[in-house]
């Protein structure tokens, strides 16, 4: 099965909206130059840093040192090459499992890489490993975690624009509402909403994380998944306080729930 690189969709998905925030933010100070070129300023080093970040993800291919070559004996052939790597146990507060090395373009006869943890090769299952890492695959082959993002952070931006258009253009609320209107209903409703979209936002990762585990049980038993889950589950929680500890067993009990509703 043959994986290409998504970067290009972050860059176009996210990189225009800023610009044209920054752009309409500079619009906005342009007459007071003391805010105006901070603002400029800014805006460069922050699409400059996106750019950088959209152009070889998750992280520059220079903080992978020690890639060592592996073979794995995977269900589904992706046309992919495997690596170990010390790197991603470097941090203990921090669970790196797997991580798909996604440069902006690719060479002819490159190869997207795929970097597994030493220490989750030599510490977990064979199954769990292969679980693990044929998700985080069809993760990045999907685009899952791309339209995660882009669902969250496209409105947002929009928003931003949209305000900062009304700023510039003086567009006075009170000159097509009454002031209990402009000051407390507008207000009042858009916070409604705000709470609305994250809540369907959330409901959107839990369906793309229902579909990832669904898949997978094409290739594993359901139960082999489910020990997935509960591992993952121990493993993350063991770097994070128990207020999210108690969310991520809640989550996990949860994701178990819809796997046995497949049976």
């Amino acid at each position: 099965m043959s994986i290409k690189s998504i970067n290009k969709y972050y860059i176009l998905g996210i990189i225009p909206l800023i610009t044209i925030d920054f752009t309409l933010l500079l619009i906005l100070v342009y007459k007071n130059e003391w805010i105006f070129y901070p603002v400029l300023m800014a805006g460069v080093l922050i699409i400059y840093q996106f750019i950088k970040k959209f152009s070889f993800m998750p992280r520059p291919l220079k903080e992978y040192k020690d890639l060592k070559k592996i073979k794995l004996k995977l269900p589904i052939h992706y046309d992919v090459e495997y690596f170990s790597s010390q790197d991603l146990d470097k941090y203990s507060f921090l669970v790196r499992i797997v991580e798909v090395l996604s440069p902006l373009y690719l060479k002819r006869g490159e190869k997207i890489k795929v970097v597994v943890s030493e220490k989750i090769l030599k510490t977990q299952s064979p199954t769990f490993v292969k679980i693990a890492v044929c998700r985080e695959i069809e993760k990045y082959r999907t685009k899952s975690l791309l339209k995660i993002i882009l669902v969250l952070v496209v409105p947002i931006l929009t928003i931003i624009s949209i305000v900062l258009l009304g700023m510039i253009l003086k567009i006075n609320l009170l000159t097509y509402f009454n002031p209990f209107v402009a000051y407390f209903l507008l207000p009042f409703f858009a916070v409604v909403l705000l709470v609305a979209y994250l809540f369907f936002w959330n409901q959107y990762i839990s369906n793309q994380e229902t579909k990832l585990d669904a898949f997978l049980t094409s290739y594993f038993r359901v139960e082999d998944v489910e020990e997935y889950i509960n591992q993952i589950e121990k493993l993350e929680g063991g770097v994070e306080n128990s207020k999210y500890q108690a969310f991520n067993n809640y989550y996990a009990k949860q994701r178990i729930k819809k796997l046995k509703s497949l049976d």
